[in-house]
């Protein structure tokens, strides 16, 4: 049995389980921010995200590393899955298990993290409308058709 790998791919799922944790406390904080329109708290979330974010990338290189070291000394290893059945033994399904689990909580945040960016390009244009109504004095400019002014449809209008 290869200790050293079993041992590398439990601290692996450890420390990614640790960082998923962290991220899903940290949308959901972002999540209330951004129903309440608070820009500062955005802010402030997106100041701690940037660590995280690294931190998730530097889990990415390990795996690979691990996958790579695992191929060394086992053949061809392209997955966790796959790993776990060669060094596991009696744990392997308790392994997997727990792959899996990873696997789904990184498509919820996946998913989590593509309706916050919907939501805050919504209202990104929902701002940038308002603006432009605002720099046209109420009326929308027209952005294209028969006698359209080449400085008319600008997020703000000079000409006004």
């Amino acid at each position: 049995m290869h200790t050293h790998l079993l041992s590398e791919l439990r601290q692996l799922l450890r420390d990614v389980e640790l960082a998923q944790a962290e991220q899903l406390q940290l949308l959901a904080q972002k999540r209330t921010a951004l129903r309440e329109s608070r820009p500062d708290a955005l802010l402030e979330l997106s100041a701690r995200e940037e660590p995280l974010m690294e931190r998730t990338r530097e889990l990415l290189t390990r795996r690979l590393r691990l996958l790579r070291q695992a191929a060394d000394v086992l053949g061809p290893v392209d997955s966790l899955n796959v790993l776990a059945d060669r060094v596991c033994g009696a744990e392997t399904e308790r392994v997997q298990a727990r792959i899996r689990r990873v696997r789904d909580v990184s498509a919820a945040i996946q998913r989590e993290n593509r309706a916050q960016w919907i939501v805050a390009r919504s209202a990104f244009h929902a701002c940038t409308g308002v603006l432009d109504l605002i720099a046209n004095q109420g009326r929308s400019a027209p952005i294209y058709g028969k006698g359209t002014s080449m400085r008319s449809g600008l997020l703000l209008d000079a000409t006004v």
